[in-house]
């Protein structure tokens, strides 16, 4: 016999998995939201305005998310980007594709945080990255420094 608390209990529990279904993002809201995302990336790197408002206005063309979800799938779909191209640009690794890498790319593809203007070494010194661009007129920085012994 199910005592009254069991039972409370237990349709408790099949709300929260109804919420938590209901809480999935659907293919079309994610594009959707890397858009809005990729619109109002200047602004939320700009200083002059608060990220938690821009989440938010963002949060208005999802009836069912909140900001706090918006913010974190953000987050997430950023993370899942960052795993993604180190991954690839690892050897010996198998390629891996995801459907949001090339919109995610256009937005964070330039970031010195994610592909780096140039890399340090030990043995070889300084080196630029071929993607970056110089617009400095400075000779050749990648010449390897002589040793001394």
């Amino acid at each position: 016999m199910e005592s009254s608390a069991e039972g409370s209990l237990y349709e408790n529990s099949s709300m929260l998995t109804d919420f938590n279904a209901s809480s999935r993002w659907s293919d079309k809201e994610t594009k959707l939201l890397i858009e809005l995302f990729k619109t109002n990336f200047e602004k939320l790197n700009d200083k002059k305005y608060k990220s938690k408002s821009i989440y938010a206005e963002i949060s208005k063309h999802f009836s069912r998310f909140t900001t706090e979800q918006v913010e974190s799938k953000i987050k997430n779909l950023k993370k899942s980007y960052k795993s993604i191209l180190d991954n690839n640009s690892k050897t010996g690794r198998g390629k891996i594709t995801w459907p949001y890498f090339t919109s995610m790319n256009e937005i964070f593809g330039r970031d010195p945080e994610n592909s780096p203007m140039s890399i340090a070494s030990n043995t070889l010194g300084f080196i630029k990255s071929p993607d970056s661009q110089d617009t400095s007129d400075s000779e050749n920085i990648s010449e390897t420094p002589k040793k001394k012994r």
